[in-house]
C-alpha cells in the first residue's frame, strides 16, 4: 500500500507538480524510509508532547544546595530542594528563575540558610527572578544581606514564605521588588517594614512592595 495515498502532502501538490521526476523521486525514496520515519513520529510524541515531570533534590550543606537550586533552575518543571538538619553555607547568591520549593525538616533540629559566606559582600542570599517563584517552608534565614541594599530574600517575582525564621540578617529579611508579591504564613521573628513604619506580620499576611525587617517584633 502506498504510504503517501489517502491525502498525503504528495497528493495535495498543486497540479503543475503532479507529473514531476522530482517528485516521483521523492516518494520512491519516502516508501523506502515510511518505516522508519513513523517510529521517529511516534518517539517525537512520546519524548515531546507530554509535560516535564516535577523533581526533587537533596541538600546537606552548601555546595550540594548551590548544586540543587542550579539544577532546579535548568527545569522546565517546578523543583523541590528538601534540605537536611543543619547549617547551610552557600557561597554565592543562590539565583531562583524557576518555580523551586526549599523545604527543612518539620521538627528540629532546623534547616537554618545563611549568608555569612555569600561573596562579595554585600550580596543578597536570594535572588528571585521576575516570573520566578520561591516557596520557603520550615527554614531559617539568616545573616543574609547588607550594605543597605543587599537582603535575605530579594523578590522580584513571587515568594511564598511559611512556618519560617527570618532574624538575625544584616540587611532586610525580605525586600520585595515594584511588581513582586510576597505571602507570609507563620511567619516569627520579623517585622513588615513598610512606608508608614514597621508593622508585625500577621498570619497570612501578603506583601506588596516593602521590605521585611530581621529583628523581632516589639
Amino acid at each position: 500500500m502506498d504510504p503517501l495515498s489517502g491525502g498525503s502532502r504528495l497528493s495535495r501538490l498543486p497540479p503543475v507538480f503532479a507529473g514531476s521526476a522530482a517528485v516521483a523521486a521523492c516518494r520512491a525514496f519516502l516508501c523506502r524510509r515510511a518505516g522508519v520515519a513513523a517510529l521517529t513520529a511516534t518517539l517525537a510524541v512520546v519524548t515531546g508532547g507530554g509535560a516535564a515531570s516535577a523533581a526533587t533534590y537533596h541538600a546537606h550543606d552548601g555546595t550540594s544546595l548551590q548544586a540543587a537550586v542550579a539544577s532546579a533552575d535548568a527545569s522546565s518543571a517546578a523543583s523541590t530542594i528538601e534540605l537536611s538538619s543543619g547549617e547551610f553555607l552557600p557561597t554565592s547568591t543562590l539565583m531562583i528563575t524557576r518555580d523551586v520549593t526549599i523545604v527543612g525538616p518539620s521538627s528540629a533540629p532546623a534547616a537554618k540558610l545563611a549568608g555569612t559566606s555569600v561573596e562579595p559582600f554585600p550580596s543578597d542570599l536570594l535572588l528571585v527572578e521576575a516570573g520566578a517563584k520561591l516557596t520557603l517552608s520550615n527554614v531559617e534565614l539568616t545573616g543574609g544581606g547588607g550594605g543597605g541594599t543587599a537582603a535575605a530574600i530579594d523578590d522580584l517575582g513571587a515568594v511564598d514564605l511559611e512556618s519560617s525564621t527570618v532574624a538575625g540578617n544584616s540587611g532586610p529579611g525580605l525586600l520585595v521588588e515594584p511588581r513582586a508579591t510576597a505571602m507570609v504564613l507563620n511567619l516569627t521573628q520579623a517585622c513588615c517594614r513598610r512606608s508608614r513604619g514597621a508593622a508585625c506580620c500577621r498570619s497570612p499576611h501578603r506583601l506588596r512592595p516593602s521590605r521585611l525587617c530581621s529583628r523581632p517584633c516589639a
